[in-house]
């Protein structure tokens, strides 16, 4: 196999290249959505002339590269070397694999290998894209072992030097030489989902801001290698936990609070966060499904699809293959929810006939408080605040249960929030008009008694 990546492949390739690829009704759109586009095959921004590269704010670039890759991809396949995959009955011939500016040929001996890249380099420097020599790689693997191999002179400066065993080479993302390291990528996957989970934490985001960027910043990490890497149910679960240990860490979740809170939905009374488990299930049926339907439209897919016994995390061999995972609807997560003793009072609550369940979790849904704030609500709602009537009943710690404000009843959730005499004169009450006073002043507002706003924190 041999990898080849072009370095500077958006700069590089000549406007004259792709002009001359590319049909009428692709230039005619190139013209609409580049209004500097010349007939001379020119771009003009700022009274500076550009005959080659591509502008990412102009269009797409690899919309344009694609185009100038194509004839690349066509000489490579009507070439006689290649590399043959058999399964059963079915066999086929694959050359190469192609992403924009990364390329991987395949052929079954090294003598050929080098005809294929001198075709690809011939290619390249007619394109003006030149590989990025200290990015490419050779490798010879004979029986499932690595051997040594010449390396590939491009110039009389430049070679492409091969691989040894140990070595791996990163490849659209993720690390391969026999195959894919999946040991070394989900390590590495998870050291890194865990930085980027850290610093969203540490940021002064709002708690739903938090969970947002959580969601599109640090799972996509992950969800990209769903499918590809063999992922475990242990792998997915101590990624979870470490999760909830980054929250608990920046004071964001209750370490006794309710598990299934934090991938509940908000306006179920959840905190929103995305269900991994669920995610790699749901990409793994995807993909296996997009190379089953594939079958009738290309021999390799059938091929790849009658080979798959475990190779990869697809196991597409398998008709009824299931990732070993315990998957839980939303209905469910809520049933176990309520099922705990302690914290299942809250949802109980929310299905009282006289509780508004989309306002109660309004709050939740909006997301605007901080972590912190919003952590210690959810915990009091779950009643695993240490009041005494915890320690004693829960802890089972050897205390007297009353209040120890009032030393009349016991201090649980309730009493304190609402019931105990001795707070009623000055904390109850000063929580009441607070309340009161932004209520007055957005009547006062409505109707336009005056256009001072004052902030509720002040």
């Amino acid at each position: 196999m041999a990898y080849i990546h072009y370095k500077k492949a958006y700069d590089s390739v000549p406007h004259t290249r792709w002009h001359h690829q590319v049909n009428e009704t692709r230039n005619k759109n190139v013209e609409h959505f580049t209004p500097q586009y010349r007939r001379d095959r020119s771009v003009t921004i700022q009274n500076s002339q550009y005959k080659k590269g591509y502008f990412s704010r102009r269009y797409s670039q690899s919309a344009m590269v694609l185009p100038c890759d194509e004839p690349l991809s066509k000489a490579l396949n009507r070439s006689s070397y290649g590399y043959q995959l058999k399964s059963g009955t079915t066999s086929t011939k694959i050359t190469h694999t192609f992403f924009i500016d990364d390329l991987k040929l395949f052929v079954e001996t090294m003598g050929k290998l080098r005809h294929l890249l001198q075709l690809a380099t011939t290619f390249s420097n007619d394109i003006r894209m030149e590989p990025g020599v200290d990015k490419c790689r050779l490798v010879n693997i004979l029986r499932g072992k690595v051997m040594d191999a010449e390396s590939f002179r491009i110039n009389e400066r430049e070679e492409i030097r091969s691989m040894i065993e140990g070595e791996s080479y990163k490849y659209l993302g993720f690390l391969q030489l026999k195959g894919i390291h999946h040991t070394t990528i989900r390590k590495e996957l998870q050291e890194r989902f865990l930085y980027r989970v850290n610093r969203i934490l540490k940021s002064l985001l709002s708690a739903g801001n938090k969970v947002k960027a959580i969601n599109t910043f640090a799972v996509p990490l992950l969800t990209y290698s769903f499918g590809v890497v063999k992922w475990t149910k242990t792998d997915l679960e101590a990624i979870e936990r470490t999760l909830r240990v980054s929250l608990t860490k920046h004071r964001s979740h209750h370490p006794r609070s309710a598990v299934e809170r934090i991938t509940l939905p908000r306006m179920e009374g959840g905190r929103g966060v995305t269900d991994i488990q669920a995610l790699c299930v749901s990409q793994i049926e995807q993909l296996r499904r997009y190379f089953i339907d594939s079958q009738t439209r290309h021999v390799v897919y059938r091929t790849v699809c009658e080979a798959d016994h475990g190779f990869g995390a697809l196991h597409l061999a398998q008709e009824h293959y299931q990732l070993n995972c315990d998957l839980k609807t939303v209905s469910e997560k809520v049933k176990t929810w309520k099922a705990k003793e302690l914290h299942g009072t809250h949802p109980h609550q929310l299905e009282q006939a006289n509780v508004d369940k989309v306002a109660s979790n309004a709050w939740l849904v909006r997301g605007d408080l901080f972590s912190e704030t919003e952590g210690f609500i959810v915990a009091i709602q779950d009643r695993v605040i240490t009041t005494k009537n915890y320690r004693r009943y829960i802890l089972h710690e050897d205390i007297e249960d009353r209040c120890r404000k009032c030393n009349s009843v016991g201090e649980t959730i309730e009493h304190v929030i609402a019931d105990c005499l001795a707070l009623a004169e000055r904390a109850y009450l000063g929580h009441h008009n607070a309340v009161a006073k932004i209520v007055h002043q957005q009547l006062a507002l409505k109707h336009n008694l005056f256009n001072c706003y004052v902030p509720y924190y002040k």
